[in-house]
């Protein structure tokens, strides 16, 4: 596998995908290494349709298949905001990815950021 991650650090903003949200797609890794506080915000502005869903996957290594699901970080999309925001406090894990599921009806442009912080 390609080392693909990007870096969180101390409150710059990393982009992790930028692009369409018809489809479903798992961003980049987001490395929060030596970060114990964290926030990934997906933006999607006003898209045509709002059916989306997102979730987290989160590791201590890069390896793909070493990824599971975080508990509770399920988030569906609202007509009512323009993003969905996910603030990690505590980290113990090292990488992040944000899986999004478009669910047949969602439509527009989306861009993922990520910023890590040092408690």
């Amino acid at each position: 596998m390609s080392d693909k991650r990007i870096y969180a650090r101390n409150t710059n903003t990393s982009i992790i995908y930028n692009g369409v949200m018809d489809s479903d797609f798992t961003s980049d890794p987001i490395d929060f290494r030596e970060m114990s506080l964290g926030f990934i915000q997906a933006i999607y502005g006003t898209p045509a349709n709002f059916w989306g869903s997102f979730r987290l996957l989160v590791s201590s290594r890069l390896e793909l298949e070493t990824f599971v699901y975080l508990d509770g970080s399920d988030k569906s999309m609202d007509d009512t905001c323009p993003g969905i925001g996910w603030n990690l406090c505590c980290i113990g894990y090292r990488f992040v990815r944000v899986q999004y599921f478009a669910n047949g009806q969602a439509s527009g442009s989306m861009e993922i950021i990520a910023c890590g912080k040092k408690g």
